[in-house]
């Protein structure tokens, strides 16, 4: 089981982290003790598009304590995009929402980008054939 780490626990605690907040907050890779095996229905081709804390937080802790495997990230920040594929083995980064689109291997989208991104991106996902996940408002 996934385990936070104390000092983010404590920021939790104290209230100190604003999900609205513009500001830039180091994930560091969160120590797993398991690793489930990959199984029928949880083969999905999932690639997500956002790197940032909630999805280091949240997303990526949560398909892999559940056993579905992802594909691969995409974040217009790069360094955030590989970071999130070093910490939780990611085997690809991809370089644009194009190619992430185009790879055969992805069915599924994962869309964690902030709201004015999101019908961009959800667009381009419907129109290469991809299932979407939207994981924030649609509007604030």
């Amino acid at each position: 089981m996934a385990r936070i780490p104390e000092a983010l626990q404590r920021l939790i605690l104290r209230d100190e982290l604003d999900p609205f907040a513009q500001t830039e907050i180091h994930t560091p890779c969160f120590p797993f003790e398991e690793k489930p095996p990959f199984g029928k229905g949880r083969d999905l081709g999932i690639a997500i598009v956002g790197a940032g804390f909630v999805v280091h937080l949240g997303h990526l802790p949560a398909y892999r304590i559940g056993g579905f495997r992802v594909r691969g990230i995409y974040d217009v920040d790069p360094g955030r995009a590989e970071e999130a594929a070093r910490c939780f083995e990611l085997p690809r980064v991809y370089r644009n929402l194009n190619e992430l689109v185009e790879d055969p291997q992805v069915s599924v989208v994962d869309i964690a980008v902030p709201p004015h991104a999101v019908r961009q991106v959800v667009e381009r996902a419907i129109a290469g054939g991809k299932h979407v996940l939207v994981q924030k408002p649609l509007a604030m």
